[in-house]
């Protein structure tokens, strides 16, 4: 049996388990940026629909599959048609797509979840680029990079709070490769089930301009109240050429 111990910090007791109802989020995003504001993300975008859309899953990869050396399954995290939060398992397949089971209208959050390799420093737990998009070959939603290192996770800044949930920002930080100057943008789309006009505007909730490094958002108390459903996340833009941008938030979230 656990304890909440007198002494320890709300938000650490949170990440223990040991307040209902309650949990963080951490995300974590990377993406090249140009001129325009971009969602930073590994495939440049964070897909908005308002209804669900059937999705399917495959590598580029033969030896990502079901009996292979790389991913045999992988975790899918998203919301439904009712806006509530769905984890889906898929058995991969290759590079012969598989279809999800649900349909979504986000998703935050996906990666490798058993694989054939016991991974290490040198050997991965996936071969190929993974990618979640519209099925028979439709529009990219997401990707799981194999640049460098395969990461096995994906890297999306964005996060649509579920309904009956309410979220809040605790931190956020900003890295751009360098010689490179960007402006980033906290965005915000507030009831995001509101699908017939009028609708809810999304907001710019926060500027920050000419970050040439790095920049740290912490936050005394938390801010923007994100009642769910409703959408959050980071876009940036570069003043010429193209950038590499990396960022981190974290999201208080509690059950309404």
């Amino acid at each position: 049996m656990s304890f909440i111990v007198p002494g320890s910090s709300y938000l650490t007791n949170i990440q223990r388990g040991l307040i209902p109802g309650s949990t963080i989020d951490h995300k974590f995003g990377k993406g090249a940026v140009g001129t325009s504001f971009t969602p930073i993300t590994l495939s440049g975008f964070y897909r908005m629909p308002t209804a669900p859309v059937a999705l399917e899953f495959l590598s580029d990869d033969a030896g990502d599959t079901s009996a292979g050396a790389g991913a045999r399954e992988v975790y899918v995290i998203g919301l439904n048609s009712l806006w509530e939060e769905v984890t889906q398992l898929v058995v991969t397949n290759g590079t012969t797509p598989v279809a999800l089971g649900t349909d979504l209208v986000r998703l935050y959050r996906w990666g490798v979840s058993g694989s054939g390799t016991y991974g290490d420093l040198s050997n991965a737990s996936h071969i190929g680029e993974l990618t979640i998009r519209e099925v028979s070959g439709g529009a990219i939603w997401a990707k799981v990079d194999k640049v460098d290192y395969p990461h096995s996770q994906s890297q999306i800044g964005w996060i649509t709070i579920p309904k009956g949930k309410t979220g809040f920002i605790l931190s956020a930080f900003i890295l751009v490769d360098s010689s490179k100057i960007i402006d980033a943008e906290f965005r915000v789309r507030p009831r995001a089930d509101v699908i017939a006009a009028p609708f809810e505007p999304m907001i710019v909730a926060q500027e920050l301009s000419g970050i040439d490094n790095d920049i740290q958002y912490n936050l005394i108390a938390p801010s923007l109240p994100l009642i769910g459903p409703c959408d959050f996340g980071i876009v940036a833009r570069t003043s010429s050429g193209t950038a590499d941008v990396t960022i981190d938030f974290e999201v208080l979230i509690i059950d309404d």
